[in-house]
This record gives C-alpha cells, sequence and structure tokens, in this order.
C-alpha cells in the first residue's frame, strides 16, 4: 500500500496531502533526478473521499519548473479545493501563435528551442545538440530530415531517424532522451497548428 502523509489543519480536520507532498512527476527518471528532468510535475490529493489528481502545467496553462514553485501553486489548490472553489476560476484562453505554413523541420526545431527551451541552460543546450543531429539525418541520399516540410514528415520519417540515431551505438538513456525530445516537439507542433504531423515517435 503507498504510503501517504498527513498532517492536522488548524480546525482539527485531517488533510491528507500524499506522499511526496503530493507531488510526483510520470516519467522514468529516477526521484533523486525530479528538480532536474524535464517533465511535468503531477499533483495527487485526497479530500472528503475525492481524489485529484492532474498534471500542474496543463492545469495551470504554463510550466512549472522548480520543485519549490511546484509545491506552493500545490498548496494553493489544496486550499482552493477545501474551501470548495477549486474549479470555480475560469482560465484565460491559452495564446495561439501560429508556426508559418512551409516549415521546415530544422525551422520548427530552431523556434520550438527558441520559444520553449530558451533560459534553461544546460536542457537548452542538450535539445539543441539533439535537434541539429536530428535535422541531419540523410532519409534518402542528398534528402535531410531538416529540410523536409514539417507537414510531411510521416511515421516512417522518424522511425528512420531513430534507427540511424541507435545504430550510432548510444546508450539506451541517450537514446530515450532524443525519444522525448521528438515527442516533445510533436506535441508542441501540434498546438501550434500542424495537424498533419503524425508522428509515431
Amino acid at each position: 500500500m503507498t504510503e501517504r502523509t498527513k498532517r492536522k489543519l488548524a480546525d482539527g480536520r485531517e488533510d491528507d496531502v500524499g506522499k511526496n507532498h503530493g507531488l510526483r512527476k510520470i516519467c522514468a527518471c529516477a526521484r533523486r533526478n525530479w528538480t532536474k528532468c524535464p517533465h511535468s510535475w503531477h499533483f495527487s490529493y485526497r479530500w472528503q473521499e475525492r481524489d485529484y489528481r492532474f498534471s500542474i502545467d496543463r492545469h495551470l496553462r504554463r510550466r512549472v519548473e522548480s520543485k519549490s514553485e511546484a509545491e506552493a501553486e500545490a498548496e494553493r489548490i489544496r486550499v482552493a479545493i477545501r474551501a470548495g472553489q477549486f474549479g470555480l476560476e475560469v482560465p484565460e484562453p491559452e495564446p495561439v501563435e501560429r508556426v508559418p505554413v512551409g516549415t521546415t523541420f530544422k525551422e520548427l526545431a530552431d523556434i520550438w528551442i527558441a520559444r520553449e527551451r530558451t533560459g534553461r541552460g544546460r536542457m537548452e543546450a542538450n535539445e539543441q545538440a539533439r535537434t541539429k543531429a536530428l535535422a541531419a539525418i540523410e532519409l534518402l541520399p542528398g534528402r535531410l530530415l531538416g529540410a523536409k516540410l514539417i507537414d510531411a514528415v510521416c511515421e516512417d520519417d522518424l522511425e528512420t531517424a531513430i534507427r540511424q540515431i541507435r545504430e550510432r551505438g548510444f546508450a539506451a538513456s541517450t537514446l530515450n532522451h532524443y525519444i522525448q525530445t521528438l515527442r516533445s516537439m510533436q506535441r508542441w507542433a501540434l498546438r501550434k497548428g500542424h495537424r498533419n504531423w503524425i508522428a509515431g515517435a
């Protein structure tokens, strides 16, 4: 059975905040690396026999990077739940800044890093290196993945790219980082209107 953390509130009621203060990450990274890995924090809380579980990033419609910020937001959410106010707020619609039609894979990677990874130090540098290596993959002689229009990139193209990366003899963890980079780009591209990108990575 999962161990859960409980505490007494000022009014005497018992508050079940959950293990690790109700925060976790749903990824393959070791727990000791959660403060450094790029994956989202997830909220878990039980109040009056009801469970609340969701991604904090998705709920707030913005990125929460540090554990301290995630803990602060988690406590704010718990207060709203106990007060019966959770879910009553109307979130502002997320602004959509479309990526231009006719964007290539390399151009999309550069835009993605500039908008989503700039200022994140080592993460930004690693993503730049991985997207550069992916863009340089030859799908056919003289035809690079980086030069292909993003709406024309298909599952077979990405499988070819990952197969070539695997053949370079990288460790399984390194290969997984390349796959995660492609998945992150895919999800972001779909949000920006590239509905034809059927990436299967």
